[in-house]
């Protein structure tokens, strides 16, 4: 009993080691999201230009996803995290060094690149240090530290810009994410489970567990398409609809999205405890409802009020989602898991980079209905997704380590 005590002890500080890891490879993104742009015009940068660096993170992190998947499961789930980690610093430094767009365009490809690794090796090194039954609270930890990143970084991104200045946050987030390479090196990866490599990929499991890959991919995919109408096209809709300058309707979705994800903590943590029992239908249900909910007032009602309603149900939403779409991704036999977060990522990343330009161009044609889009996915990821998880349901705890 008193051995058991320990490993428990053991595998809950790995977790929350890891998830501050997570916090950490998290933090620079969720803080430049909002300063790029007047960073790359301050460099002389075109408007072109200064929009072309800041989606070329998302751009070049679809495929670098798909990558950093398939050679996870070659070199190993801490090789990729410390690298990962090793190029997100590096990039860090390069944003202090960059003096013209050419050099901060080239910055971008390299923290994307790095970006695109952390995420699928943390998550599967979660999974794969977790007791079969720790394996959702596990998950809705790792991602609730990612939330409260995500939150805190674009809350205090611009405070800090104005106090320090572009490159001092850079060497400030440099140091940060040295602090998490440093606890990757001092983690116990020496446990009683190897280190995973130079192994190739069966495709014959990933046959085996495709109704889970395929309902993970559906459940991120119609959240984060809806994430890019909201963010894309929507507030230009506002600004006409309210009569707002385009000031205070940015001001209006910073708040949207910080209330959606400040909500979205808890509701991670629930989620852990309901996928602990089973009940993987159910959060995919409840999740997809709370997102045609949230949609449809955004449809009916996109005043000050609607908005906020909006935001609340939303947060619902991505608690149940991202967590229920993540806990299907790792819950497949071990050798595959790089492979199915590695393709999660990819959906996370496509919904909005499809959905907001997608979502711009409809707005001048379709209004505010455009809005039926992703409203239209999200019902029927809600309708198709407890189907495919029926056909095999028990499947993913197999083979789990």
């Amino acid at each position: 009993m008193e051995r058991i005590g320990e490993e428990k002890g053991l595998e809950g500080l790995i977790i929350y080691i890891l998830s501050l890891i997570a916090f950490i490879g998290v933090i620079d993104t969720s803080f430049l999201i909002s300063i790029i742009s007047p960073f790359s015009y301050s460099l002389g940068a075109t408007k072109f230009e200064a929009g072309l660096i800041a989606g070329l993170y998302s751009i070049v992190a679809i495929p670098a996803s798909v990558f950093a998947g398939l050679m996870m499961d070659r070199i190993g789930r801490w090789r990729m995290l410390r690298l990962g980690l090793f190029l997100d610093f590096l990039s860090m430094i390069l944003y202090y060094l960059s003096m013209t767009p050419q050099m901060l365009m080239a910055t971008r490809v390299v923290h994307a690149i790095g970006g695109s690794m952390l995420f699928p090796s943390g998550i599967s090194l979660v999974a794969r240090y977790s007791r079969r039954e720790r394996i959702a609270p596990g998950i809705s930890l790792f991602l609730i530290f990612i939330a409260i990143s995500v939150a805190a970084g674009a809350v205090t991104s611009a405070t800090i810009v104005t106090l320090f200045g572009f490159r001092l946050v850079f060497l400030l987030l440099a140091g940060i994410i040295f602090i998490g390479g440093l606890l990757t090196l001092l983690l116990p990866s020496f446990l009683d489970i190897p280190e995973v490599s130079r192994r190739s990929v069966d495709v014959r499991l990933v046959k085996v567990f495709g109704d889970r890959v395929v309902a993970s991919i559906a459940m991120i995919f119609s959240l984060y398409i809806a994430f890019g109408f909201i963010v894309g096209g929507y507030p230009t809709l506002l600004v006409d609809i309210l009569g707002l300058p385009e000031e205070r309707v940015s001001g209006l979705m910073g708040m949207y999205m910080g209330v959606a994800t400040l909500v979205s903590i808890p509701v991670m943590f629930l989620t852990g405890r309901i996928l602990s029992s089973g009940r993987e239908r159910m959060v995919a249900v409840f999740g997809g409802l709370l997102l045609v909910a949230s949609l449809y007032i955004l449809m009916v009602n996109p005043e000050p009020r609607g908005l906020f309603i909006s935001s609340i149900i939303l947060g619902g939403a991505i608690g149940f989602l991202m967590v229920g779409s993540t806990y299907l991704a790792v819950t497949v036999d071990d050798s595959i898991r790089g492979v199915t977060t590695g393709l999660q990522q990819t959906f996370n990343i496509m919904g909005i980079a499809v959905g907001a330009p997608l979502s711009g161009l409809l707005a001048d044609l379709f209004g505010i209905s455009m809005m039926w889009i992703p409203l239209v996915a999200a019902l029927g990821m809600t309708l198709l997704v407890p189907l495919m998880l029926g056909r095999g349901l028990n499947r993913g705890v197999e083979g789990l380590q």
